[in-house]
């Protein structure tokens, strides 16, 4: 698979300025993952694909729905991107009020902790749509371990 994109470039010369655009080529290839592949998020998390299980075996949330990937929770600290949770705890709150957000890079300049209040105004609000976390702790999740099929995982 191949996409193509086109970037504006600006050109200046003696003084002026032009501008054109420049074709950016991304090479895509659609693959299979494996065990051993690695994986890296946008937030310079990454990590080794250590088992791949089949979908009923994943960890569930309480409307039955199975989680996708689980990465180890100290790659969040070592690298103090709290950026990751900010961003997949929004887009939870966004799944389930059928929401789209556009926040802008380095938000904080508009409003201390901008971030950190938009997510827990959204969570905390679809946590009353839905009964899908804690009510106590509204940045908490709860999900079910399908081995046991009776506790939770907190």
């Amino acid at each position: 698979m191949k996409a193509i994109r086109f970037a504006p470039l600006s050109l200046s010369f003696w003084g002026g300025n032009a501008f054109s655009q420049l074709p950016i080529e991304y090479i895509l290839q659609k693959r299979e993952i494996k065990v051993g592949d690695k994986v890296a998020g946008r937030h310079g998390n990454k990590g080794i694909i250590s088992k791949i299980l089949p979908r009923q075996d994943m960890p569930y949330l309480q409307d039955g729905r199975p989680v996708d990937m689980v990465f180890n929770p100290l790659g969040v600290p070592s690298r103090m991107n709290v950026g990751q949770i900010f961003e997949s705890s929004l887009g939870l709150a966004g799944d389930l009020l059928d929401r789209h957000y556009r926040i802008a890079p380095f938000d904080e300049r508009y409003e201390q902790e901008a971030s950190r209040k938009l997510v827990f105004s959204e969570l905390y609000e679809a946590s009353k749509q839905n009964h899908i976390t804690n009510r106590n702790q509204t940045d908490k999740e709860i999900l079910f371990d399908s081995a046991s099929s009776s506790d939770s995982i907190r």
